[in-house]
């Protein structure tokens, strides 16, 4: 008994005599799980940053916490994910994570002040979150392995600085950003919703998989690199006026379907404005007004400049676009334009040779009546952009064998000339 007495009292000198690892914390109430949570009934409590136990009932199944103003020593916290919320401030000054600790969030906290750790992350450190709370980062040292960063409703002008290059996962929205994030060279996803940028310029987003710009003032989007890496694109309510791409880019783009709705699953395209381009401004570049998406947003239309890539290669090096789009490109352009000049010509002088009367031949064929309206574009002459609507004086049918049938009437609505234009013909026919 005298042994256990004096062993007690020995402890309890030692215990004393250790100086409190939070008294340089400016925070009335921490969450530790290491020593100091000693007095309580759980491993993990609430103390002062003079050490004394403030709540020691809190529930080791917990992994949501709230009110607490800093992180202290967690080494036995027992889950891999935690959520820190509603408090004033937030600050690292003593934390010490443990090693399983994988995913961290801060919500609803005043400022979030991670500038001043004095303890290294773990190491297993892959999600940070933080959202609606003020950020001050500017010096902090990110996790060494963070693949998913997500900063929501933090008042950010810019992105923060020095972000690892191990991230795949971006979300910076609902703040005040002017400009691009850097692009880190594993990135795969990137969410910039609901933030003031207004121009998309000279950027690589080769990598990424989804794109999400939605609720921005872009009216600019021009020398960005997109490939076929890509299966989700959203510009939700961005007054696009001027849309640059190059064959690749378009390629990527217009391959996309148009989003069904499922957040759970994002591919596809999202946009809910049309784009309409300047044609002289598309011009002095160089480039083809052509339609993007033709035919997958039945309400909508998108129309972009084709430009010339790095190689040179421009509209014409485009020898079929998807099926989706509604059109088909030959690969012979130039002799098409030839072939089919030849071929009305030939029309109008055998119409006037009385050697044949067309209003018989087609006096069947109906508009479509899935098709409002008909573009037909010939290559390579980058000024020849028509459209016709059915019903005047130039119309575009298709028949019931999927034939289109280009139709061009006289002012008393007599025919002046059809040609037919087969499926495989060396023409660009879209649906608008």
């Amino acid at each position: 008994m005298h042994a256990t007495l004096v062993g007690l009292a020995l402890l309890s000198r030692t215990l004393l005599a250790t100086p409190c690892p939070y008294s340089d914390v400016n925070a009335s109430v921490l969450l530790a799980a290491d020593a100091t949570c000693a007095g309580g009934r759980t491993e993990v409590c609430g103390v002062s940053s003079a050490c004394v136990l403030l709540d020691g009932d809190l529930d080791n199944g917990l992994s949501t916490f709230t009110g607490f103003g800093s992180l202290g020593n967690l080494s036995n916290y027992v889950h891999s994910h935690l959520t820190m919320g509603a408090s004033a401030s937030m600050t690292f000054a003593a934390a010490f994570l443990p090693s399983y600790l994988t995913f961290i969030a801060f919500e609803d906290i005043g400022l979030v002040n991670l500038s001043t750790s004095r303890s290294p992350w773990s190491a297993n450190v892959t999600h940070l979150s933080i959202v609606n709370g003020a950020l001050d980062a500017t010096t902090f040292s990110w996790p060494c392995n963070l693949t998913s960063l997500t900063l929501r409703k933090n008042n950010l002008s810019d992105a923060p600085p020095h972000l690892p290059s191990t991230l795949t996962t971006m979300v910076v929205e609902d703040n005040h950003l002017h400009r691009l994030p850097p692009v880190m060279p594993r990135l795969e996803h990137l969410h910039l919703d609901a933030n003031n940028m207004t121009t998309i310029t000279d950027v690589d987003w080769s990598n990424l998989v989804t794109i999400r710009l939605g609720r921005n003032p872009i009216d600019t989007i021009a020398r960005v690199k997109f490939s076929s890496s890509l299966r989700f694109f959203a510009c939700d309510d961005c007054p696009v006026e001027q849309f640059t791409l190059t064959p690749t880019s378009f390629r990527a783009l217009d391959a996309l379907p148009a989003w069904d709705g499922n957040t759970s699953c994002l591919t596809g395209f999202y946009m809910t404005r049309n784009i309409t381009l300047d044609s002289s401004a598309c011009a002095k570049l160089q480039g083809t007004v052509v339609p993007l998406w033709a035919g997958k947003a039945p309400l909508l239309s998108f129309h972009v400049c084709l430009v010339q890539d790095a190689s040179g290669a421009g509209a014409a090096s485009l020898p079929s676009l998807s099926a989706g789009t509604g059109l088909a490109i030959g690969g012979i352009v130039s002799a098409f334009a030839i072939v089919l000049l030849v071929v009305v010509l030939d029309l109008k002088r055998r119409q006037c040779q009385g050697e044949a009367t067309y209003d018989d031949a087609y006096a069947t064929v109906q508009p479509s009546p899935t098709r409002h309206a008909q573009t037909v574009y010939v290559y390579p002459s980058r000024d020849m952009y028509y459209t016709w609507f059915p019903g005047t004086a130039t119309d575009l049918f298709v028949n019931d064998y999927g034939d289109w049938h280009f139709v061009d009437r006289n002012d008393d609505g007599s025919l002046a000339v059809a040609v037919t234009i087969e499926p495989t013909t060396h023409a660009l026919v879209a649906s608008i």
